[in-house]
């Protein structure tokens, strides 16, 4: 497959989706958005384990949102599309786990540097990707929005990020690694907006490494 014809084929397969549901591919975003802050700021006030369970369960409907459409565009994107979509499943099933484990609480980290990246991220996956996209060439019904997985992983990346100590190493691990991957190979391709995706995998991966002794391995 072509470089260009395989960018093109994303494209389509995110006008297919924004045109197939549409106005709910408008709806669904937005309310997610809405409801992820909303989760965000009551876990972070106090956490608790049912405020937690909010927070990650806008998680699982986001993945799931991402997930189900994608395995439906077969026809454009072929096996990549079952790959990819089956991989979102599996991201929202490892936060659909964690929902029954009580001793799973996310709690912000107590470096000021650690929260600036960790809610720079969030801005972007929510309110700043579509902007990106939009300065880059790219008009509705083209654009990816959060609850689609380059927006939503960039959140769920800065989210992890200013929650460091209270999740496994590997969940941060798998996410930062398919953000590098998929967002550095899909902008070197000439979508040059997923650098904002790629980026975010690499600040991922590299905050992991600088606190890899701290965390802890039982927490999600």
């Amino acid at each position: 497959m072509e470089t260009q014809q395989l960018v093109q084929r994303m494209l389509e397969t995110i006008i297919k989706i924004n045109t197939g549901i549409y106005p709910f591919s408008l709806l669904i975003p937005i309310s997610l958005g809405i409801l992820f802050i909303i989760a965000l700021i009551i876990n972070l006030n106090n956490p608790n384990y049912r405020k937690t369970i909010f927070l990650k369960s806008i998680i699982v409907l986001c993945y799931s949102y991402a997930g189900i459409p994608l395995l439906l565009t077969t026809e454009i994107m072929g096996i990549q599309a079952i790959i990819g979509g089956l991989i979102l499943l599996f991201l929202g099933l490892l936060f659909l786990i964690s929902i029954f484990d009580k001793s799973k609480i996310y709690k912000l980290d107590n470096r000021l540097y650690i929260r600036i990246i960790g809610f720079v991220l969030m801005f972007v996956g929510i309110f700043l990707y579509p902007v990106i996209e939009y300065l880059t060439g790219h008009i509705w019904p083209e654009i990816a929005v959060f609850g689609m997985e380059c927006p939503t992983t960039i959140t769920v990346i800065g989210l992890l990020i200013s929650t460091i100590k209270t999740f496994p190493k590997y969940l941060i691990l798998i996410l930062s690694l398919n953000a590098i991957f998929t967002g550095t190979s899909v902008a070197l391709l000439g979508a040059t907006f997923d650098w904002s995706y790629a980026i975010a995998g690499y600040l991922g991966f590299i905050i992991l490494i600088m606190n890899w002794k701290r965390l802890k391995t039982s927490n999600l």
